[in-house]
């Protein structure tokens, strides 16, 4: 069984060849319309491949991201993205680097056994590059990805599964308002979907409020329960001002 990923771009073309200069993945098919837009790019590297493909009125990450509603979503993390495994991620660094590619985090050795860097392509997609190091089993992992409250044992989020469906379905309207302000439509219609954007988001905040208090506070006592209830003042302060 092959996992193959499909990502799309508003220029195909043009991704590919970003690719491949700045990546270094190979090409292998192109496929263009009569016109001469290119709408299918397969390209390889290493044992894996990838295809890229420009549907009808897609709006890349990049686009959406400089959105008012999509800056929302501006982070150097990788929340949607691709693994690729490479033999020398430093020297892979070093040369995407050079040739442009937007670094989100340099190469670092992770818990897990794994040197990793994190980079976006010229349209905003996130990609991540790792290089095997070490066998590490998992239960030698010290945790720090996902940090613990003080007393404690599980992750802060206890409910996770239900809260990243409900991001999910945030990240569906922001989105739709993108595609909203992208077909011109009536301002007020998106003025009214950004309202219902920033009370699903409120209602996700006040969750891991309570999620905090329940337990991170909860579990905790002298010292750091105090140091935890001066975070989730700060936290609340800073939302209320948002």
């Amino acid at each position: 069984m092959t996992v193959t990923p499909m990502i799309s771009y508003e220029d195909a073309g043009a991704a590919a060849d970003w690719l491949v200069r700045v990546f270094g993945f190979r090409e292998t098919l192109r496929y263009a319309e009569d016109s001469g837009q290119v709408t299918h790019v397969e390209l390889e590297i290493g044992d894996g491949m990838v295809m890229l493909g420009t549907p009808p009125d897609y709006v890349n990450p990049l686009h959406l991201r400089e959105t008012e509603a999509g800056k929302a979503w501006n982070s150097p993390y990788i929340i949607d993205g691709v693994h690729v495994s490479v033999e020398d991620v430093d020297a892979h660094f070093a040369h995407a680097k050079e040739a442009g590619a937007t670094i989100l985090a340099e190469p670092e050795d992770q818990e897990f056994g794994e040197r990793i860097y994190r980079a976006e392509d010229l349209e905003g997609h996130r990609w991540m590059f790792a290089t095997h190091v070490r066998d590490v089993p998992p239960e030698e992992w010290s945790g720090d990805e996902l940090d613990t409250c003080p007393g404690y044992s599980s992750p802060h989020v206890t409910n996770k599964d239900e809260l990243l469906r409900r991001l999910a379905r945030i990240e569906g309207q922001v989105r739709g308002i993108a595609r909203m302000i992208e077909d011109d439509r009536y301002c007020i219609d998106v003025l009214t979907q950004i309202s219902a954007v920033r009370k699903a988001v409120d209602a996700a905040a006040l969750e891991l409020v309570d999620d905090h208090v329940r337990h991170c506070i909860a579990d905790s006592s002298g010292d750091e329960r105090a140091a935890r209830t001066d975070e989730l003042m700060a936290a609340v302060g800073r939302l209320v001002k948002a």
